[in-house]
C-alpha cells in the first residue's frame, strides 16, 4: 500500500501533507478515508434507481476493465464481484459527506507510535519511512475507518487485497493507458457518474497532466 502511495495512487486511504490547520505555520501528513472506486459511500448503500444502475454499472465497468487486463472474463467477473464486497465493507466505515463538514471532528492529531499500537497490521511507522515522510505526529481523519481498515488486513484474505490493490492500481492509471483502458474509464466515470457526453481532445488533456 505504501508503495502504491509512492506512486500516487489513493489506494486503501489518503495521505497527504497540508497546512496544519491549529497551526498554519506547521505542515503536516493527514491521513483521511479513502479507498473507494465509487465517489463516497452513499453510492454503496442508497437504494434509489439512478444510484442503483450506478453500482450496476460500476460491477460492469470493472468486469470490462479487468478482461483487458487479464485477457479472461471469468476471471475478470469474479473478481469484480470479490472487490466491490470488500468495497462496501470498507464503505461502512466512511463517514457521510455532511460529518466531513465539521473539521474539529475530523482533526485527531495522534504521534506515530500511537497510531502503531492502535492500528498496528498498518505498519504506519514503516509505511511513513517507506514514504520519507519524519514527522513524529499525523492528523487523522476518521479514526473509526482507519480501525476497520486494520481489521480487513487481518480478516480479509490475501488474494482478495491482490484484486483490490489490482483493480485500483489499474483504475488509477487508466486515464494515461492505451485508448481501450481511456476510453472505458471515461466512459464510467464522466459519462455514467457525471453524465458527460464527450471527452475533450486529447491534446487539451495533455496539457493538463503537464
Amino acid at each position: 500500500i505504501a508503495a502504491l502511495q509512492q506512486i500516487g495512487t489513493r489506494t486503501a486511504y489518503e495521505l497527504y501533507i497540508g497546512q496544519d490547520m491549529k497551526n498554519s505555520e506547521k505542515n503536516m501528513p493527514y491521513l483521511s478515508q479513502a479507498g473507494l472506486g465509487l465517489p463516497d459511500r452513499d453510492y454503496y448503500f442508497n437504494t434509489d434507481s439512478r444510484t442503483a444502475n450506478i453500482r450496476k454499472e460500476y460491477a460492469n465497468h470493472m468486469t470490462k476493465m479487468l478482461t483487458m487486463l487479464y485477457k479472461d472474463s471469468n476471471k475478470a467477473a469474479a473478481h469484480s464481484k470479490t472487490i466491490l464486497a470488500f468495497e462496501t465493507s470498507l464503505a461502512g466505515s466512511h463517514r457521510k459527506l455532511e460529518a466531513l463538514r465539521d473539521p474539529h471532528a475530523n482533526y485527531n492529531k495522534m504521534n506515530i507510535a500511537k497510531v502503531n499500537s492502535t492500528y498496528p497490521a498498518l505498519q504506519f511507522a514503516n509505511s511513513l519511512a517507506t514514504l520519507n515522510i519524519k514527522e513524529d505526529s499525523i492528523i487523522v481523519g476518521q479514526p473509526e475507518f482507519l480501525a476497520k481498515l486494520n481489521a480487513m488486513i487481518g480478516s480479509t484474505d490475501l488474494q482478495t487485497w491482490k484484486a483490490y490493490l489490482t483493480w485500483h492500481t489499474l483504475t488509477n492509471f487508466a486515464p494515461y493507458l492505451s485508448s481501450n483502458y481511456d476510453a472505458e474509464n471515461f466512459r464510467f466515470y464522466s459519462g455514467v457518474i457525471r453524465g458527460t457526453k464527450e471527452q475533450r481532445p486529447r491534446w487539451k488533456r495533455a496539457l493538463d497532466a503537464q
